[in-house]
């Protein structure tokens, strides 16, 4: 009997206890998927040298929209994302497809990079709780 109480003990306080970092880098559980942080993403440094350069800007002039809201790149470039937040709540950029993701807190600004190798076209959006749902997003466009 002991040993059993021991064993459901155990099992209960298992499921209290973070032994991850997910928790320690300012992400969040969105539809079982850890978004935010910089261990999530398929994001390359930034060089400045990509063969595009895509500015976006979060909150501004509409909380809940990106502007812009469109990139058309061709199959191979490498995208340079500078992405600043200026809204007065937290927002994302993320590209699922290509498994790049930017989170940032309000004033913030990042920049990170991917290379272009599926061609056709893919959503991004804010996928902090009610973001995207309110119709913060956009469509990348990769032509060959």
């Amino acid at each position: 009997m002991r040993l059993l109480v021991a064993l459901i003990a155990t099992a209960a306080l298992s499921g209290c206890v973070n032994t991850s970092d997910d928790h320690m880098d300012g992400g969040h559980m969105d539809d079982g998927q850890m978004h935010g942080g910089s261990d999530d993403s398929g994001n390359t440094p930034y060089t400045g040298s990509e063969d595009v350069q895509w500015a976006v800007v979060a909150g501004d002039p509409d909380e809940f929209r990106f502007v812009p809201d469109n990139l058309t790149v061709q199959k191979g470039q490498s995208v340079g994302v500078t992405f600043r937040n200026e809204g007065n709540a937290e927002h994302e950029l993320s590209i699922k497809d290509y498994d790049f993701h930017i989170h940032l807190e309000p004033g913030q600004e990042e920049q990170a990079s991917f290379t272009a190798d599926q061609e056709g076209t893919f959503t991004f959006g804010c996928y902090v709780p009610g973001h995207f749902e309110s119709g913060m997003k956009g469509t990348l466009t990769v032509t060959s």
